[in-house]
C-alpha cells in the first residue's frame, strides 16, 4: 500500500483498542462508565472499528479468576486504555503490570491526586505505566475524551511508521 493515509486508516481498522475501567456493577461509577462509552463512540467514529469495552471481551469473568480472563483476552498488539477510578481498574492494572509487553501497550488515565503529592499504593502502581492525569472537572468534559483519541492516534501513527508507511521520515522496518 503506497498511500500513507490509506495505510493509517488500515491500521486504525486493525488496531484493537480495549477500554478498561469501572463497569456497570460498580456503585458510584456511572460517570466513568458513561465516559468510557463516550470514548468508545468517539473512537468508532474516528475509524477505530475494533474498539471494545473490557466487559465486551471479558464477559462474565466472575466464574473464573479475573487475572486469567484478562490475560487470555488481551495481547501486546492491543492498545489498552484504562480509565482508573475505583478498585476494579486497579485490579486490572495489577494483573497487567508484571507483563512488560502488555504494560508498554497500556496507557492509564487517572485522577491527578493519585500520581501527585504523597505516595500511595494506587499511585505507585499507576506510575509503572504510561499515564495521563486528569481532574474531576475534566472527567465530564470533552477534553478527556480527546486525550483518549490522541493516545489512539499516536499509537496508530507509531505502528504505521514502524511498518514503513512513511519512508520520508527516515525510519525503515527491520
Amino acid at each position: 500500500m503506497n498511500n500513507p493515509r490509506e495505510y493509517l486508516e488500515q491500521v486504525r481498522r486493525q488496531l484493537r483498542v480495549i477500554l478498561l475501567g469501572p463497569g456497570e456493577g460498580e456503585p458510584g461509577d456511572f460517570d466513568h462508565l458513561r465516559k468510557r462509552r463516550e470514548i468508545r463512540g468517539r473512537l468508532l467514529d474516528m475509524g477505530y472499528s475494533n474498539t471494545v469495552l473490557g466487559e465486551d471481551i471479558l464477559g462474565d469473568a466472575s466464574s473464573f479468576p479475573l487475572h486469567m480472563a484478562l490475560l487470555d483476552a488481551i495481547n501486546p498488539d492491543d492498545l489498552i486504555l484504562v480509565l482508573e477510578a475505583g478498585a476494579a481498574p486497579l485490579v486490572e492494572l495489577a494483573v497487567i503490570s508484571p507483563n512488560l509487553s502488555l504494560r508498554d501497550s497500556t496507557i492509564v488515565f487517572c485522577r491527578r491526586e493519585h500520581v501527585t503529592g504523597r505516595r500511595t499504593t494506587p499511585g505507585d502502581l499507576i506510575r509503572t505505566f504510561h499515564y495521563v492525569a486528569f481532574s474531576d472537572d475534566e472527567l465530564t468534559s470533552c477534553e478527556l475524551t480527546e486525550e483518549f483519541v490522541t493516545a489512539a492516534n499516536r499509537t496508530s501513527l507509531d505502528r504505521a511508521q514502524r511498518a514503513g508507511a512513511f519512508p520520508w521520515l527516515g525510519f525503515s522496518p527491520e
